[in-house]
C-alpha cells in the first residue's frame, strides 16, 4: 500500500455529511492526507523491520547483531577490525552465524571464502611407516604435523557497492588477512599452529 491508498482507506471510514468533504481542497481531505502520512511512515517501518530480521539485509541494528555475536573478535594483535567497511562487517556476523562446522582444512577454506579470502591450506605430516603410501614426500619433523600453512592468495579487495556502501567509506578497501588470522587461531583445533602466509605455492 502507498499513501494514496492509505487516504482512501481513511476516508472511506469517515461518516456521510457536509462536514466530511472529499474534495480535494476541503479541510478533511487535508486531514486524511496527514493520517496517511502516519500510517504510510508506520507501514515502512514495518517492511523495514522485516527486513532488519536478517543480517544480510539489515542497517540500522548491525551492531546490536554484533554485540549478540560478540563482534569484533578479540585478538591479542589489538582490534583489527579498525576501518573495517559494512560489508565487510555483515561478512563477520554472517561468517560466525555460519560457524558451526568441525574445523576441519576444507571448512577453513570456506570460512575464509565468505570473508572475502582465497586461500588455500597445507598439511605437512611426517612420513610415517605403515601409513605413508607411494608418492607421498618423505621426511619431515613430527612436529610439522601440527602446522596448518594457510596461504591467502593476495589482500582482500572491499569494492564500494551500490545499495550496501555507507557514505563516507572508500569506493575500494585494500585490507590483508588480520581479521582472518584472529578467527583461524580462535576456533583452530587446540593442538594445531596455524601459520598464514601470503606467498604463492
Amino acid at each position: 500500500m502507498d499513501k494514496q491508498d492509505y487516504k482512501e482507506l481513511f476516508q472511506a471510514l469517515m461518516p456521510k455529511g457536509p462536514a466530511w468533504s472529499r474534495e480535494p481542497d476541503a479541510k478533511m481531505s487535508d486531514l486524511a492526507e496527514a493520517v496517511a502520512a502516519f500510517f504510510f511512515f508506520i507501514h515502512g517501518r514495518v517492511e523495514k523491520a522485516k527486513r532488519e530480521m536478517f543480517p544480510q539485509e539489515c542497517e540500522e541494528i548491525l551492531i546490536d547483531w554484533e554485540r549478540e555475536l560478540g563482534l569484533p573478535e578479540t585478538c591479542i594483535h589489538g582490534n583489527h577490525a579498525e576501518g573495517q567497511t559494512f560489508q565487510e562487517r555483515v561478512n563477520e556476523v554472517l561468517a560466525k552465524i555460519n560457524r558451526s562446522f568441525s574445523p576441519t582444512v576444507e571448512n577453513f577454506k570456506k570460512l575464509a571464502q565468505s570473508l572475502g579470502y582465497n586461500v588455500t591450506v597445507v598439511t605437512t605430516p611426517p612420513s610415517v611407516c605403515g601409513i605413508a603410501r607411494c608418492g607421498d614426500h618423505l621426511g619431515g619433523n613430527t612436529a610439522a604435523n601440527y602446522y596448518w600453512i594457510t596461504i591467502v592468495d593476495g589482500a582482500r579487495l572491499t569494492y564500494a557497492r551500490c545499495g550496501t556502501a555507507v557514505c563516507g567509506e572508500p569506493l575500494c578497501r585494500i585490507s590483508w588477512a588480520d581479521d582472518l588470522e584472529c578467527l583461524l587461531n580462535r576456533i583452530k583445533p587446540a593442538h594445531t599452529i596455524i601459520k598464514l602466509s601470503y606467498a604463492q605455492q
